[in-house]
């Protein structure tokens, strides 16, 4: 039987370097059918390009104001069957499609989420695999979910605080049969990083006043005099083989 197209959404704003390593790991996945990655760039002052047949980029030349409503406008450029977030600043390996679209058509739902992942504890001495350990927490990014379940739920609520991933993941949860369990550390495909890209994180940025986004804008144009403005062509790549150290683990 034929594997269903899958769709990837990123949200990115004004950290190209992550973002080729989000890429990298898209292009690496093992999965054996169609799949496409659809990134939304709304820091107006950088044009994003790659030519790749299974990536398409949307540059908006207005910020978006609430994280919320970017997801959802990622969501609407999608034509796969079942959606995959995909953020810009963590590390996804190369089973995570496969491996979650098996979980669905095994277990019968439209569905499925990991609270498991590796965490990144300390990025000085990356080489040592030890930096990384066991997480176990509800990732909006373990998500995977059939499109029709994500428009019947509402999709994303448009908002802009610390528990957006939270509030619409119990949206879908709430509209559909689900299954959330915990995984084997081999089957581990998602690498987090909370304070260790050099760059804005949601979680902390979500306590300033104004919301993740209006803050992130801020943070980005405290760099401006650093960040490469106008046309940005990407290289995708990892810095470092995550893959290695991770499967090194168990």
């Amino acid at each position: 039987m034929k594997n269903p197209k899958v769709s990837c959404y990123c949200a990115t704003y004004g950290r190209v370097s992550l973002l080729e390593e989000s890429v990298h790991s898209f292009l690496i996945q093992d999965y054996d059918g169609e799949k496409e990655l659809i990134i939304l760039n709304d820091f107006s002052d950088q044009t994003i390009y790659f030519d790749h047949p299974q990536i398409k980029i949307y540059n908006y030349k207005k910020k978006e104001s609430l994280l919320g409503k970017k997801f959802n406008d990622c969501v609407k450029y999608c034509t796969g069957e079942i959606l995959f977030p995909w953020e810009d600043d963590d590390i996804y390996l190369s089973n995570k499609i496969s491996f979650s679209v098996n979980k669905m058509i095994l277990n019968k739902t439209k569905i499925f989420h990991t609270r498991n992942a590796f965490y990144e504890l300390n990025a000085e001495n990356i080489m040592n695999a030890l930096n990384y350990f066991q997480a176990d927490l509800l990732y909006h990014t373990n998500l995977c979910i059939y499109k029709d379940a994500f428009e019947k739920a509402g999709g994303y609520y448009e908002y802009d605080g610390i528990d957006l991933d939270v509030i619409s993941m119990n949206r879908f949860f709430a509209s559909e049969k689900y299954v959330s369990e915990k995984i084997d550390i081999k089957d581990f495909f998602y690498l987090y990083r909370l304070s260790t890209t050099n760059s804005y994180h949601a979680t902390w940025l979500s306590h300033g006043k104004e919301g993740i986004s209006k803050e992130a804008e801020k943070y980005i144009e405290g760099l401006r005099k650093d960040i490469v403005l106008g046309d940005y062509y990407l290289n995708p790549h990892w810095k470092y083989d995550y893959e290695f150290f991770c499967r090194k683990i168990h």
